[in-house]
């Protein structure tokens, strides 16, 4: 995963982190003899070799502010902080708020939006095994979910190759609301992102007028549409 290093080094320190061990896996890929830079992408509405274009824009002038290109296998999420780290540090850009789409709402991407000092406003991917559907909440204080009983769910360990957290937690057989959860005899478990602080904040941000506004800003922009971004910002 292309993130940021700050980020690794942060999961590094990270009590419960283990270096995965090295496993060496032979994979076919395949080129153009014509074109060797374009890379394959096989998804349900697109198939083929091509590119990945990466694009930001000030919606408030309309201006493009940074264009990258990547071959067509690579995921958006990966490559948008250092896609914006480039603008900060060239072009000395003091970027405020970037509006997302739900393409990058993954945990590492809101916490190095945190580190980059810019406030995001992402379309929020609703995932079917929401734990907040269940009856949790997420107590950003304590890093932890707490079920409808007060019962809490603390952190415990970190899968690695997953990128997320194990929130997990015994002795539950008896509880009246055992049906409601996540169940594994008897036990609750659920698992998050290892930045879920982060997406939980963005989370929150979802409901409110100005992510709206934002939002709607960065479909349309300030003087009509703006129908290619993939991310914008002001």
């Amino acid at each position: 995963m292309d993130y940021l290093d700050i980020l690794k080094k942060e999961l590094e320190n990270t009590s419960g982190y283990k270096e995965p061990p090295m496993v060496i896996e032979e994979k076919k890929l395949l080129k153009s003899h014509t074109d060797p830079d374009c890379c394959y992408v096989k998804q349900p509405r697109k198939k083929g070799l091509g590119y990945l274009c990466e694009m930001t824009v000030d919606t408030s002038n309309g201006i493009i502010t940074g264009v990258d290109c990547f071959g067509a296998n690579r995921r958006e999420s990966d490559i948008i902080l250092k896609h914006l780290q480039k603008q900060q540090e060239i072009l000395e850009l003091d970027i405020k708020h970037l509006t997302l789409d739900s393409g990058y709402d993954v945990g590492a991407v809101h916490r190095g939006l945190e580190l980059l000092d810019i406030i995001g406003c992402c379309s929020s991917i609703k995932f079917h095994n929401n734990a907040l559907k269940k009856g949790f909440e997420y107590d950003s204080a304590k890093d932890c979910f707490v079920c409808r009983m007060g019962k809490e769910l603390a952190f415990n360990k970190l899968i690695f190759k997953k990128g997320t957290f194990h929130y997990y937690r015994q002795e539950c057989i008896d509880c009246e609301n055992l049906k409601h959860c996540a169940v594994d005899y008897g036990r609750i478990r659920m698992n998050a992102s290892s930045h879920y602080g982060a997406m939980h904040r963005n989370r929150k941000r979802c409901f409110t007028d100005e992510y709206k506004h934002r939002k709607y800003c960065g479909q349309f922009g300030a003087k009509g549409p703006l129908r290619f971004l993939n991310a914008s910002i002001n």
